[in-house]
């Protein structure tokens, strides 16, 4: 699948699809996506989250089930589910069964349509499992799977902690190296403070003055129209 045109150079308007990517896990991507969803039009937006691990066999997958919550329409069960708290890779093997990344963009489009999930929806919200390179399959990422939902936004969540100047940098330098960076960089502020966090979105900026770079915080959480503002889509 060829590489999609960025959001300035024609980015579709019917549906916004949006995909949630990180800098690494447990980084504050469900809470960026959710908290984009309930910022959206009741019964215009629909949340997904296409693969999941660690779930609970008795339950709902819970990230699924925080973003449905959101964007206020029923659960969707990802399309693949596994109970091992591990990288979907291996998840999967453990099952017995693998990830198959062409299957995924069908599963979404079919969920953005379906009438009783999401009628009408105008915005698509897509959260990943893991960092940009978490492998899902043997040769596949995250990264892989971005590419397969193209054209779309593509948000890349990193924690406004130490270290992020760091991981924000490589990660870039990886996605730049085949030529598909971010469309935007989510600073997420939503827990601890350390000594650096007053200074990582300004230095940020500088190292990266070509990169859209919106700051998040528990009080000033990510909206579609902070979005569509700093990526100029109106």
């Amino acid at each position: 699948m060829p590489l999609a045109a960025g959001p300035a150079r024609g980015y579709p308007r019917r549906v916004l699809r949006i995909v949630v990517l990180g800098v690494g896990t447990q980084i504050g991507k469900t809470w960026v996506a959710t908290a984009l969803a309930r910022s959206a039009e009741r019964s215009t937006c629909i949340a997904l989250k296409p693969i999941e691990t660690g779930c609970d066999p008795a339950a709902q997958p819970a990230d699924a089930a925080a973003l449905a919550e959101a964007a206020g329409h029923s659960c969707v069960s990802p399309h693949y589910v596994f109970s091992d708290p591990m990288t979907p890779w291996l998840a999967a093997e453990l099952a017995g069964s693998t990830i198959d990344l062409e299957l995924i963009p069908t599963w979404v489009r079919e969920h953005t349509t379906k009438r009783g999930t999401a009628i009408h929806a105008t915005t698509c919200i897509v959260e990943t499992a893991g960092g940009v390179f978490s492998p899902l399959t043997e040769d596949e990422t995250n990264f892989d799977l971005a590419r397969q939902l193209d054209p779309a936004l593509w948000l890349l969540v990193a924690p406004n902690r130490l270290g992020v100047l760091h991981d924000v940098g490589a990660t870039l330098h990886a996605m730049r190296a085949l030529n598909r960076p971010p469309d935007m960089l989510v600073l997420n502020h939503h827990a601890a403070t350390d000594a650096s966090t007053s200074s990582n979105l300004s230095l940020l900026q500088r190292l990266h003055p070509e990169l859209p770079i919106l700051g998040v915080s528990a009080a000033q959480p990510p909206t579609l129209s902070a979005l569509r503002t700093t990526l100029r889509l109106d």
